[in-house]
Order: C-alpha cells, then sequence, then structure tokens
C-alpha cells in the first residue's frame, strides 16, 4: 500500500509542477464561408497535410468550383502553405475519408452529387467518389461509384493503407 500511495504522490506532484508546452506556431486557414478539417498527417518533411471542405472562394480558398469543395492544403513544419487545392465540382463533395499513403500520396473518399471539374462519371444523385493526389497534390485518378439514387457511407474506418 505504501508503494502505491507513494507513486500516486509522485505522479500527482509531477503533474501538479510540470509546465505546460508552449505554442510553437499557430495558423488560421479558410475563407469567409464554411470551412471544416477533417483530417491531418505529418509528411515525411514534417510538414502538414490537412484535408478538409471548403464553401469558401476567397482569402485561403482560391480555386473553389462552387458548393462545398474537398480542401487539401499542405504546409511546411513551421505552418507556411506549401500548397493548396480544392478538388470536386459545381455540386457538393461531402468528406468521408482520407488514407496517408507511405509513398507520399493520399486517397480520399467523398461523396458528390456533381459531374463536372474534377468529378467524372456521376450516375445522377450522391455517389461514391474517390479520388488519389500525388505529394505535391496533384490529381493522379479519380473515379465515382453508384446507381441512379443516392449513395451513402459513413463508416470508413477500416479502409487503410
Amino acid at each position: 500500500m505504501s508503494k502505491y500511495l507513494h507513486f500516486l504522490s509522485i505522479l500527482i506532484s509531477s503533474i501538479c509542477f510540470s509546465q505546460t508546452p508552449g505554442i510553437q506556431w499557430q495558423r488560421t486557414l479558410g475563407g469567409r464561408s464554411i470551412d471544416k478539417g477533417y483530417d491531418i498527417h505529418i509528411t515525411s518533411d514534417f510538414g502538414y497535410l490537412m484535408v478538409g471542405e471548403t464553401n469558401s472562394s476567397n482569402q485561403d480558398v482560391t480555386d473553389n468550383h462552387g458548393g462545398n469543395d474537398i480542401w487539401i492544403i499542405k504546409t511546411k513544419k513551421d505552418g507556411i502553405i506549401e500548397w493548396k487545392k480544392s478538388f470536386g465540382g459545381t455540386g457538393n463533395e461531402i468528406f468521408r475519408k482520407a488514407i496517408f499513403h507511405s509513398d507520399g500520396t493520399t486517397t480520399v473518399f467523398a461523396l458528390t452529387n456533381s459531374n463536372n471539374g474534377d468529378v467524372s462519371g456521376n450516375h445522377g444523385g450522391n455517389d461514391i467518389w474517390a479520388f488519389k493526389i500525388d505529394a505535391a497534390g496533384n490529381l493522379l485518378w479519380q473515379i465515382s461509384a453508384g446507381g441512379t439514387l443516392n449513395e451513402e457511407f459513413r463508416n470508413a474506418d477500416n479502409l487503410t493503407d
């Protein structure tokens, strides 16, 4: 019992007297409309790749296709933007999952009702849309899957590299 209390008192005192780490950098990203971040990944150069949605077309968002787009931002390790790109069409794209691959590529899964811009092959309503980009944010491929009605998927946790 005495060893347990001693360990507990060391733990409590180390928690109470430890210093909080300082902020190394911070940055606000987005435009004047609704922007959401959903996933973040530390890249091989210790920068960050952030994936979300944007409905903005101003400030940091300069290439929105219309409606909600999938928005991907790559920063250096100090938060300086290296590149930022919107993916989608004139309809709405809704983020579901990003898989960050060890070769620097990223596969994104979303829903889309677009059939223009970066999206082709929509069959009607919301289709499941997947696309892959390289480490520089260039679109490698995309595919829409579905029928004439609305498709949906929510749990993509079992999708991995």
